[in-house]
C-alpha cells in the first residue's frame, strides 16, 4: 500500500496562498501545525513552504513542535501500515469468496469492490445477475421492470448494469407502439393540462419512454408542474392520486393502500380524499381532449 499523494492530504489547502504569504513574510509558516497534524513528511512540508528540508526542520525545533511533529507522523504511519493490512485481508478473503462462487456471485462480487461509490448491498447485485444468468440458460426473455422489482434496483440502473456485463440479450427489446397508440402520445403532447408526461403515459396504458422520447424527438414541451402533495417523505403525483383512489375503489383498505401506494403519511390520506374530486375532474378533462372520454 503506498502512501497516500501530497494532493490528497492538501485537497482543502490552498498551497499557491501558502507561499504566496511565505514570500511576503519572512520567517512566516502559516497553518504549520494543520499540516503536522495531517502527517506530512518533512519533504512534504518543505515542498509546501518551498524551502529546503533542514528549514523546515528547524522551524519545527524553535517552535516547540519537535515532539508533536514524531507523534503525529507516528499516528500517520501506523494508520497508513494498518490500512494496508486490512486492504490486503480484504483482498485474501475476496479471492477465497470468488473461488467458491459461481458466475452470478463472481460478477456481483466483482462490480461491488470495482464500485466504490453510489453502491447498493451485495445481495441486490447477486440477485440481478442471478436471475439474468438463469433467463440466459432457458433462452427466455426478461421484463426490466420486473427484475428491478427482485432485485432492488431501479429498472433504467438494472438495464445499465446488463448491458455492461453483456447479459443485455435476455432483456425484452422495447415494442414499436401502433398507430393508434401513437396517435394517442401525439394528442397527450398536445393537450392543455396540468398532467406531467408521466401522468398521461399512466392513463393512456403506455411506457413513459414513450412518451418522453416521443416528446424528444419533435423537441415538443411539455411544462413540469408541482406534484399534487409535496410534504416530506410523500410526494403525491396525479398518476400516484389515482393508483390511490382505485386501491380504495377495489375495498383496500387504508392502511393497505397506503402501503400498496408508498404514502407514508395519515396526513396525506386526508388530503387525497379532500382533493379526488379536483384531480378526477382534470383527468378527465384531459381524456376529453385526447378522444378517451
Amino acid at each position: 500500500m503506498t502512501e497516500n499523494s501530497l494532493e490528497d492530504k492538501l485537497a482543502d489547502v490552498n498551497v499557491e496562498a501558502i507561499r504566496k504569504y511565505k514570500q511576503t513574510h519572512f520567517g512566516k509558516y502559516p497553518l504549520l501545525e494543520k499540516l503536522i497534524k495531517r502527517g506530512l513528511s518533512l519533504c512534504e512540508l518543505a515542498e509546501v513552504y518551498g524551502v529546503s528540508r533542514q528549514a523546515v526542520h528547524s522551524i519545527i525545533k524553535s517552535r516547540y513542535l519537535h515532539e508533536f511533529f514524531k507523534e503525529k507522523r507516528a499516528f500517520y504511519l501506523r494508520q497508513r501500515h494498518k490500512k494496508a493490512y486490512v486492504n490486503r485481508l480484504a483482498e485474501l478473503v475476496l479471492q477465497i469468496a470468488f473461488a467458491k462462487a459461481n458466475p452470478p456471485e463472481r460478477l456481483a462480487l466483482s462490480h461491488y469492490y470495482s464500485c466504490r461509490s453510489n453502491r447498493k448491498e451485495l445481495d441486490a447485485y447477486i440477485r440481478l445477475f442471478e436471475v439474468a444468468f438463469q433467463f440466459k440458460r432457458q433462452g427466455a426473455k426478461l421484463n426490466l421492470k420486473e427484475v428491478a422489482l427482485y432485485s432492488g434496483f431501479d429498472y433504467t440502473t438494472a438495464g445499465i448494469l446488463l448491458n455492461k456485463y453483456n447479459l443485455s440479450d435476455v432483456i425484452n427489446s422495447r415494442r414499436r407502439l401502433d398507430d393508434e397508440k401513437l396517435s394517442l402520445v401525439k394528442a397527450a403532447l398536445e393537450a392543455e393540462t396540468k398532467l406531467s408526461y408521466a401522468d398521461r403515459a399512466y392513463i393512456i396504458g403506455v411506457p413513459c419512454y414513450a412518451i418522453y422520447n416521443y416528446k424528444k424527438n419533435r423537441k415538443a414541451r411539455i411544462s413540469s408542474p408541482y406534484p399534487l402533495i409535496r410534504h416530506t417523505p410523500d410526494v403525491v403525483t396525479y398518476r400516484k392520486a389515482l393508483e390511490f383512489y382505485e386501491l380504495i375503489d377495489s375495498d383496500f383498505n387504508i392502511a393497505d393502500a397506503m402501503d400498496y401506494s408508498g404514502i407514508k403519511r395519515k396526513e396525506t390520506v386526508d388530503e387525497l380524499l379532500a382533493m379526488r374530486n379536483r384531480v378526477e375532474s382534470e383527468v378527465e378533462k384531459f381524456k376529453r381532449q385526447i378522444g378517451l372520454a
